[in-house]
């Protein structure tokens, strides 16, 4: 692990399925500054101009490509509801 780095653990709320696994969580870049800024860490810092342009959702548009993009990845687009698999019970 290092201060920007950490695992992170979930296990799902249904006993019936008990699905346990580890994600990942890193820091990697500074939207706000601290007003008390730890010595040794050195975050890129992003305008205020990309930041508020990321906050709006993009929609892509097209029959077979009706998805919303992620407003903090570049590339990835997050499913549908349609897409969605639903959540038991």
């Amino acid at each position: 692990m290092t201060p920007l780095y950490r695992e992170v653990y979930y296990q799902c709320l249904d006993l019936e399925c008990g699905h346990t696994f580890v994600a990942c969580l890193e820091v990697i870049r500074t939207l706000a500054p601290s007003a008390r800024p730890r010595p040794g860490i050195h975050l890129p810092i992003v305008p205020a101009a990309v930041r508020t342009a990321n906050l709006r959702p993009q929609r892509r548009s097209g029959a077979a490509n009706d998805t919303i993009v992620a407003a903090n990845d570049a590339g990835g687009a997050v499913p549908t509801a349609t897409e969605r698999i639903a959540a038991p019970g």
